[in-house]
């Protein structure tokens, strides 16, 4: 049996369902964000999908202040949150000084593919984009449109969020 494709999750992804975003819409299906979001990560609880991860990323998710801002978090997210980042399951890549070479390079490399031209590969995206490529992840989930979004560099696929694998049948 095939492993279940491993996903580096954008900090954008992880505050969309945090703070239960209606007011983005997803490009692709039109309906708010929050609901890609959830796809992945129940995909990921169940099993169909693995999690990667960095510290820049929790950095990003547990530190931010528009979280706590727009919604007090429930202890049920709360759970959630730390169960992510705490889980044995989930895959993490070190930031150090090779993974921001490798995200200058990505950048130089990459850049000019950016799904909107309004906005750039910001340094923290160039290191959460090398960190998916320095795992082989399968995919990298973003809707910031500063990553090269349906693009693929070498086995990683950046997409927006949703469910690109098969799903196990649940509840049967």
């Amino acid at each position: 049996m095939a492993e279940p494709p491993l996903v580096f999750v954008d900090a954008c992804v992880y505050l969309d369902l945090i703070t239960r975003n209606s007011i983005d819409v997803h490009r692709e299906t039109g309906e708010p964000r929050w609901k890609s979001a959830a796809q992945v990560f129940t995909s990921i609880e169940s099993g169909d999908a693995r999690l990667a991860a960095s510290s820049l990323v929790a950095a990003e998710v547990l530190v931010n202040g528009e979280t706590r801002r727009r919604r007090k978090r429930s202890a049920a997210v709360e759970r959630n949150v730390q169960s992510w980042f705490s889980s044995p399951n989930t895959v993490w890549s070190d930031i150090d000084r090779l993974l921001a070479q490798d995200a200058e390079k990505l950048t130089e490399d990459y850049g000019h593919l950016r799904a909107d031209r309004n906005n750039k590969l910001r340094s923290a995206d160039a290191l959460h984009l090398a960190a998916a490529v320095r795992m082989d992840c399968d995919f990298l989930m973003t809707h910031d449109g500063g990553f090269p979004i349906g693009h693929q560099i070498n086995k990683t696929r950046i997409v927006r969020p949703g469910a690109f694998w098969q799903q196990s049948l649940t509840g049967l």
